[in-house]
């Protein structure tokens, strides 16, 4: 089921269609800003077939195949991830304050076939979740879409649209005054062109900048000192440049891409930021359903990095630490004898493994997600097959 829903996903995103027309978009919008009530949440069935994770909570069981999306404010965590109940299919969240974990609640969002959620925390503490969808009069495009979620649950002003073209590939990063910046794929599948837009401190969307063609798997990501970068993908080969108030320098190929044969599949391209240096990890689907991780790394103002082409990890889903750190830290599943899921540290010469990690009864469907911003404090999320759905798992962020 969890790839079917994908695989619809993907025949949208191939289709090169007409925007949607402006008065089912305003009607759209003002339908989720005139919602005033989070729904209720269905509790979860207590036959649990996998084992429980020591210490690990148990968020659903759905239909899906991602992680829930995470959140770590000062003195708050957001979680987020899409679910059923008896109506429909739902964004959900719940917060944590201090100690206390809220109940979760079912956001008031209207939905298709959401999917790639990302949450982005505002300069003045305002959390915003990003997602793709495209509305149910099919073959209708599919955007970005973005809404602030409130400490009650409730979403005001409301979702709006950000992109105005089909879209596949987004990134988000918050900037200074409360703003944020979004670069998004969007076009024809042959014609891919990453465009740089603005969300203003009262999450007004600007307007749309034609930023790079023959881009995909777009990349913002923050260093320690402030500064904003820009990675992404064009024919075979890794790129970066200086990121600044919507605009990109200093463009420069640091490397080769993965290798895709035919059916094979990029999955997942991500990016971890250690001091100076920069970490790319690539997640592929082989035609025969395997799945592999690449990895390379570099300066961040380098030329040149070093595994080039990158190389594979012994590890599947191998995932950065979403944090800025001095160290770069990495979960990943190794699958022999059994799943389990570690945490990996690169030494400055090869990756160290923490030996025996959290077990799981079988592999992952997607990447996990972390954030670790000490040993004592760290949030791990991840979903795990059982039987017909998933089990959307937490672990940590007591």
């Amino acid at each position: 089921m969890y790839h079917l829903h994908r695989f619809i996903g993907l025949c949208v995103r191939a289709q090169h269609v007409a925007p949607l027309h402006l008065w089912f978009m305003i009607g759209i919008i003002l339908l989720s800003a005139c919602t005033s009530s989070p729904a209720p949440t269905p509790e979860i069935p207590p036959n649990i077939a996998n084992p429980t994770p020591i210490g690990a909570r148990l968020l659903m069981r759905a239909e899906q195949s991602e992680s829930p999306a995470v959140a770590w404010m000062d003195d708050a965590i957001l979680v987020t991830w899409i679910g059923t109940d008896d109506l429909d299919i739902r964004h959900f969240a719940q917060w944590k304050f201090g100690d206390s974990w809220q109940n979760p609640q079912a956001l008031p969002l209207l939905t298709n076939r959401p999917y790639a959620q990302q949450l982005v925390v505002t300069t003045d503490n305002i959390a915003y979740l990003f997602w793709l969808d495209a509305l149910p009069n099919f073959p209708a495009s599919q955007f970005v879409w973005y809404a602030p979620i409130s400490e009650d649950y409730s979403i005001n002003p409301g979702a709006l649209a950000l992109s105005n073209t089909e879209t596949a590939e987004f990134t988000a990063l918050a900037d200074a005054n409360g703003t944020i910046w979004v670069v998004w794929r969007g076009g024809v599948v042959a014609e891919p062109t990453l465009y740089a837009q603005m969300i203003d401190s009262l999450g007004r969307p600007r307007f749309t900048t034609n930023l790079l063609e023959n881009a995909t798997h777009p990349v913002l990501i923050r260093d320690a000192d402030g500064n904003a970068w820009l990675f992404w993908l064009s024919e075979g080969t890794l790129w970066r440049g200086r990121w600044d108030a919507g605009a990109v320098s200093d463009n420069t190929p640091i490397g080769l891409s993965v290798g895709l044969g035919a059916g094979d599949w990029l999955e997942a391209f991500k990016i971890g930021v250690a001091g100076d240096e920069a970490f790319a990890f690539w997640h592929v689907s082989r035609r025969d359903g395997t799945t592999e991780s690449y990895w390379s790394y570099g300066k961040l103002d380098g030329s040149t990095w070093g595994a080039n082409p990158p190389m594979k990890h012994d590890a599947t889903w191998l995932t950065p630490n979403q944090l800025v750190n001095d160290d770069l830290f990495a979960v990943g599943v190794m699958l022999n004898p059994t799943p389990e899921l570690r945490i990996y540290q690169w030494t400055g010469d090869d990756w160290w493994t923490k030996r025996g990690g959290i077990s799981l009864s079988s592999g992952l469907f997607r990447h996990p997600t972390w954030l670790r911003r000490s040993d004592e404090e760290s949030i791990l999320t991840w979903a795990q097959p059982n039987g017909i759905s998933a089990e959307l798992w937490l672990l940590g962020g007591d």
